[in-house]
């Protein structure tokens, strides 16, 4: 399962060394419990009800991506790296949902709507590996590994 989409402008150098700019976009779905009724059931007594939450969000990150590209002559590069990577943009809900045993239903209490932009306090430097496919001088596609998996392009200049 693809767990964000990037595009990334890069400047590839002769030695292999590859310095880029990226933007990723990563969809995330939080639940308070996975299966929330037999969870609950099972940790509930008659006439007890629980509360829980479910959180979505959608994050727009800025990164200073350094890599090795291995085989650089060659239209398949696998590479290895790392990432500088900023979180600018998020926006999301909370939803609260109450859950009764005796009636096995979740009900929802209330919702909150957020959007934040501009937080760049949240610097974080992650490792990164995977290959990309050269399609034409310019433009290729590819896969990566930077704690889970994403597809992208690349632009190089």
């Amino acid at each position: 399962q693809m767990k964000w989409l990037s595009f990334e402008a890069a400047r590839q150098f002769p030695i292999g060394l590859r310095i880029g700019l990226g933007l990723f976009w990563q969809p995330r779905i939080t639940r308070g419990l996975l299966n929330e009724q037999e969870y609950l059931n099972a940790q509930l007594l008659a006439g007890e009800w629980a509360r829980y939450i479910t959180v979505e969000t959608q994050e727009l990150s800025a990164s200073l991506n350094v890599d090795y590209t291995f085989r650089r002559r060659k239209r398949f590069r696998p590479y290895v790296g790392a990432t500088l990577q900023s979180n600018f943009y998020q926006s999301g809900n909370y939803t609260q949902f109450l859950f009764e045993r005796e009636s096995g239903r979740s009900e929802r209490l209330g919702r909150v709507n957020f959007i934040t932009s501009g937080d760049f306090d949240n610097l974080r430097i992650l490792p990164r590996t995977g290959f990309q496919y050269e399609l034409t001088d310019h433009l290729s596609v590819g896969m990566e590994i930077i704690p889970g998996i994403g597809v992208g392009g690349r632009w190089r200049w």
